[in-house]
Order: structure tokens, then sequence, then C-alpha cells
């Protein structure tokens, strides 16, 4: 007996749609001041990508997933705030549970310009999402952080993934790198709890030092070590933190009372009154009646040792410049 053609085709659509039902990464863009299709639902694994597809002032932040993005990412060496730009960045959820995301410009966590990502699976914890069953491992959100020198402060996020079960406790320390504690940053070490069904994220201040003084780059980690509780530690268990230049030293404040005395028929003396400490010299230039430069001079630093602050200069700083 011939089997009938439509049967055979409803079970091939069956089995083809239970094949493509284990994944759904999703996109979500941008409108005026909302995101389209806010609340999405996806599995442990899966992918979100955000899109400012509307180019409006908009960026996006979960404190749940540890994040803040739009041309890149902040801590992972992009810039999460506020962008007209086309920006585009993608997350993996790799815990269940329930995370907020917002706009800091157009909502909050609870209104506004907001959404919330359900991950349904296996897991927990990840800052936002039940764990149970197990106490889980701890590890830092990402592996390096950037800050710049006259930031104030690096903060760096530790989350709790895998489980909630339990209170758990991990110890961080800084170590130099090419940074110095003391001279680029100051030196923090301690201890990080999670209570008993706890998985939220926690974080680590660190103070940078801006000394004012142009140079390059430096770095230095942030090492998890000692977890408690039955924890152990994820990936990455350390972090390096990149203070990004070195601050400029302000301009000196110009002088003023320029005036210039004629001493003989080759010679003129100049006095002027300072407003500034941290000047390292003075340019001098004659110029011809079309205000064309024909001799310039320098003066040199030595007046620091010996001018009076807010004071004309008189004969005796002259000679010793």
């Amino acid at each position: 007996m011939r089997r009938p053609r439509n049967a055979l085709v409803a079970l091939w659509a069956l089995f083809a749609f239970a094949a493509g039902a284990g994944r759904a990464d999703e996109t979500i863009t941008t409108a005026n001041t909302a995101f389209n299709l806010p609340n999405r639902t996806i599995a442990v694994g899966d992918k979100v990508t955000w899109t400012n597809s509307s180019q409006g002032f908009h960026n996006v932040r979960s404190d749940d997933a540890g994040f803040v993005c739009a041309n890149g990412c902040n801590g992972e060496g992009g810039n999460g705030g506020p962008s007209t730009a086309l920006w585009s960045f993608t997350r993996t959820f790799n815990t269940a549970g329930s995370f907020v995301y917002w706009c800091e410009i157009h909502g909050d966590s609870s209104s506004g310009m907001r959404g919330v990502i359900t991950v349904e699976g296996a897991g927990g914890g990840g800052g936002g999402g039940g764990g149970g069953g197990a106490p889980g491992s701890l590890k830092f959100s990402a592996s390096n952080y950037n800050v710049n020198e006259g930031g104030g402060n690096v903060t760096l996020v530790v989350q709790r993934v895998g489980g909630d079960d339990g209170a758990v406790s991990v110890h961080y320390a800084t170590s130099n790198g090419s940074a110095t504690a003391g001279a680029d940053y100051t030196a923090k070490s301690g201890n990080i709890n999670w209570a008993n069904n706890d998985d939220n994220n926690k974080t680590v201040s660190i103070a940078i030092t801006n000394d004012n003084t142009p140079e390059s780059a430096e770095t230095f980690t942030v090492t998890l070590s000692a977890p408690g509780g039955g924890a152990t530690l994820g990936s990455p268990s350390a972090a390096t933190v990149t203070i990004v230049g070195g601050g400029a030293p302000a301009a000196p404040a110009a002088p003023d009372n320029l005036k210039a005395v004629a001493q003989s028929g080759t010679q003129i003396q100049l006095n002027w009154t300072d407003h500034a400490n941290n000047e390292t010299g003075f340019v001098i230039e004659k110029r011809d009646d079309e205000n064309r430069v024909v001799e310039r001079t320098v003066i040199g630093v030595l007046h620091a040792f010996n001018k009076r602050h807010g004071d004309d200069f008189n004969d005796e700083d002259v000679r010793l410049l």
C-alpha cells in the first residue's frame, strides 16, 4: 500500500522544525526612544546582538549581565558611552536567568528604554539568574580593563556563575606590571563574599594616580585566589588593567605687564609680571615693521630659583637668566 505523499511531507516538516529549534540567536535594534521587541527568550549559550540602527544617542547597560556597551564595551577595550554611531555588539549568555538591560539616556532598570533577556536552561549565576545545587565558580567579567590616568578609579566586576548554593568567598590582590603601586595606582587586596543563593555581581574599585606627567600606557594585574565555600575559580581569574596615557601638565599662566626700557642705543631691558610656577622657560621674539620674526631668544629656567612669584623681574633676575 502506498503511503500518502502528504503524510511524508508533514513528517519531514515536523522533523525539520524540531531540528532547528535548538538555537535562537537574537538581534535587537534601536528605535527613537525604545528597543524593538525588547523582551527576548533564549537558551543558555545563545547570543544577542544589539544594533543602533536608528543612530540615536543610545547605549546598552546591564548590571545583571555586567556590561556597558555601544562602540565596544567598557573594560574590554571599547567605549560603552552613548553614541549616535551605527554601533553593534554581541554578547553570549552562558547562564540561565533574567537579564535586564537599558539605554542610560532614555531609560533605567525599571522604566523607559529597557528590556529583559530571559535565558532558559541549566546553570545560574553570572549576575542575574538562579543557580542552586552547586556553589559555582568565581571570575572576572573581562580579562582586560582600561582607564584613563585622570579617570580617578577603575572598577572591575567579579561574577559568580554556574551555581549559588551556599556562602562563598574569594580573595583578590593587585600586583605591579609596568605600573607601580604608590606611583601609578593604589595597591589593594581583600575578600569578596556571597551569601547563600546570592549570585549578584560584585565590584572592586581601585584608585588611579594622576601624576600630571605625559607617559605611555602602563599596566597592573588584579588576581583572584583562595576561593572558599566550595567555589572554584573560573576564567578569567586574573585581569589586566591598562592605564591609558599620562596626564598632561596644566599650561602655565601667561605673564603680563611687559615693559621695555631702553638702556642704550643697542640694549633694551625687559620686565614682566610672572603668574606661573610651572613654566620651563620664556621665548623672546624681535619682529620687524611687518611683524615678521627676525630674531628669537629662549630664556632658560634658572629664574625659578630666584624669581619673586607674582612680582616683576628686576635686574638681578634678568642677569641670572
